[in-house]
């Protein structure tokens, strides 16, 4: 049986060996140094979301909004590192379901320490209002036809008693940013288009005078017959103590000032609209009668302005007639 023989290393070998183990140790603590000192973009963004959490607080109001919680999008460049300090710069959103603030970032890291210089930019919508109570509507299917600006359409009925009237009415809204923030603005309202359904027969029957609204020469006789739900046309046989005959009318939609609003209907305009016929009479029986008058809010009211005889008198043995207007409230 052989014994293996190892021979001793000389001094200068072991002194040899001693030198390289100890730079192949230096060579990998710096690169393990080196490797631990430069974060990535995934710390980078890590780092920002914990230093400026505050941010997620939002900058726009929550007026005609459902709150809802931001979060943090980034666009940041890949870290480099140059004489020990690592950076990297870009942008960060901060943004929810309503709106989004952009704000451009620049982030170093050097002494295990990371810091961020941030610029807010402008804060932009990115979807409409929500609510809006005044104007009694939530759940908004609103639409932004511009960068500031959104619509918000409804279709509203209103029910009278001659008639039912569904509208289209939008509502415009602007964003604002000024001293008091960023925040939706309400910047008014139009309606769109309007349809009139009227009853039939609705107008159909016989007017009286309320007690306090007889004129001299008042009508005896207002009788409204054959409404026509179709066209709004319809009848009028009418009397007073010097003239009486038939007269042919149709509704129109009239457009009232501030000034007119005991006439107006509530039909969903900005300035109600009233509801009016009109008639001048042009055969030996009528000439120069007009019987006018416009539907009331109240119900089966009408409003008489009509100019027709009012009284006479005798000139030599022929009577002579004077006309005058003829105004008051008739309710069937």
């Amino acid at each position: 049986m052989s014994a293996s023989t190892f021979a001793p290393l000389s001094a200068g070998r072991r002194l040899a060996c001693a030198i390289l183990g100890i730079v192949a140790s230096c060579f990998l603590a710096l690169s393990l140094t080196a490797c631990s000192s430069a974060p990535d973009l995934q710390a980078f963004q890590n780092a920002f979301a914990e230093q400026e959490a505050n941010l997620l607080e939002g900058v726009a109001l929550d007026d005609y909004v459902e709150p809802s919680d931001y979060s943090f999008s980034f666009d940041l460049s890949e870290p480099t590192t140059e004489d020990g300090v690592t950076s990297t710069s870009g942008t960060v959103t901060v943004a929810n379901d309503s709106f989004q603030t952009v704000y451009d970032v620049t982030g170093t890291y050097q002494d295990d320490t990371y810091q961020f210089s941030v610029n807010e930019g402008q804060t932009t919508p990115i979807a409409g209002v929500d609510f809006d109570n005044e104007h009694d509507f939530g759940d908004a299917e609103s639409e932004l036809v511009s960068d500031n600006t959104c619509e918000v359409t409804t279709t509203q009925t209103i029910d009278t008693w001659f008639a039912t009237i569904s509208f289209d009415k939008t509502y415009r809204y602007e964003f604002v940013n000024d001293a008091v923030g960023s925040y939706w603005s309400f910047a008014g309202e139009s309606v769109n288009s309007s349809n009139i359904a009227y009853k039939e027969g609705a107008l159909d029957g016989s007017y009286s005078y309320t007690s306090d609204s007889m004129s001299e020469g008042s009508f005896t006789t207002f009788e409204i017959s054959n409404f026509n739900a179709t066209d709004g046309t319809f009848t009028v046989n009418y009397a007073n103590s010097y003239a009486s005959g038939t007269a042919q009318c149709t509704l129109e939609t009239i457009e009232l000032d501030e000034d007119s609003l005991e006439q107006a209907q509530n039909d969903g305009t900005a300035v109600a609209d009233a509801y009016q016929f009109h008639f001048v009479g042009d055969s030996p029986e009528d000439r120069d009668v007009t019987i006018e008058g416009c539907l009331l809010q109240d119900d089966n009211s009408i409003a008489s302005d009509s100019w027709l005889p009012t009284s006479d008198f005798d000139v030599m043995g022929y009577a002579q007639v004077v006309y005058g207007t003829v105004s008051g409230t008739l309710v069937k």
